[in-house]
């Protein structure tokens, strides 16, 4: 899937997060998209809602708790979490409405 033309100018975590909530869209569940950047905002992590989709990979799916934030937590390496030896990233980016 390509970005949007209006997305071009832009550029770091929103972007994936924008992409996301395409998919999410897509799907034909709630679109919202969520990403963990690193302290450098490398994106170390993506999510998106899957409540009404399938699951994919860590990511939840078809219950109640597989919003964009939680699929992305999911979605985060060992290594980047306490006990796994890393930090947690720096920055959480979440792009839309509150999930209802």
């Amino acid at each position: 899937m390509g970005r949007w033309s209006e997305l071009d100018g832009y550029d770091g975590p929103w972007i994936d997060a924008f992409v996301l909530i395409w998919e999410a869209y897509e799907a034909g569940t709630i679109p919202v998209g969520a990403v963990i950047a690193d302290e450098t905002g490398r994106v170390v992590a993506r999510g998106r809602n899957r409540i009404f989709g399938a699951p994919a990979g860590h990511e939840l799916g078809r219950t109640r708790p597989a919003h964009a934030e939680i699929n992305a937590l999911a979605s985060l390496s060992s290594d980047r979490t306490p006990g796994g030896g890393g930090m947690l990233p720096g920055v959480y980016a979440t792009v839309a409405a509150a999930c209802r």
